[in-house]
């Protein structure tokens, strides 16, 4: 295993990884330069995992309806924590009522949509959204 320090800045929809270092040192200068960064520590696997980062859609509409749709994420493929991000967003779209964003570490689009149904099972049990 091997450690890293990542420079985020925001929250939710609005975090980002400004930088990747591989000491805290380097993380620390590169974080003084802006008052609204954080330093993360992340354990990289450095043994093959087939996992991938997925970024699952839960669209709930207007009709009552709700589906997922998944897609790799292609920015944090070294992590090996799942983020299992949840972030609501509203759609322009007139037929979906919103949309959460789920980020989840699994090896196939439709694992990633299983374990993104299964948090949102769960989200929606301890919010009374059921």
């Amino acid at each position: 295993m091997k450690t890293v320090f990542l420079v985020t800045e925001g929250d939710f929809s609005d975090y980002t990884i400004l930088a990747v270092c591989e000491d805290r040192q380097t993380a620390e200068e590169i974080a003084a330069n802006n008052p609204r960064s954080e330093i993360e520590e992340r354990i990289l696997n450095t043994q093959q995992d087939k996992r991938l980062l997925w970024d699952v859609l839960y669209r709930k509409k207007k009709k009552g309806t709700e589906d997922y749709v998944a897609f790799l994420n292609t920015g944090y493929g070294l992590v090996d924590t799942a983020l299992n991000y949840i972030g609501i967003t509203y759609p322009p779209n007139p037929a979906i009522e919103y949309t959460i964003r789920l980020t989840v570490l699994a090896e196939t689009e439709q694992a990633a949509l299983k374990k993104a149904s299964d948090i949102m099972a769960q989200y929606k049990y301890e919010n009374n959204l059921i």
